[in-house]
């Protein structure tokens, strides 16, 4: 039983710095994308 709760508490360390990692690029993203659909909207009209 130590071992499974050690076990899950890894994977939570891991799943929260796998989540952080993700969210920073999530908004790197989002922000890339609205950037070019600014991009797109102000010179393509």
């Amino acid at each position: 039983m130590a071992g499974r709760t050690a076990l899950s508490a890894l994977i939570n360390k891991l799943m929260d710095r796998s989540k952080t990692v993700f969210f920073r690029h999530f908004n790197l993203l989002i922000s890339l994308q609205s950037l070019s659909h600014w991009l797109y909207r102000t010179h393509v009209k």
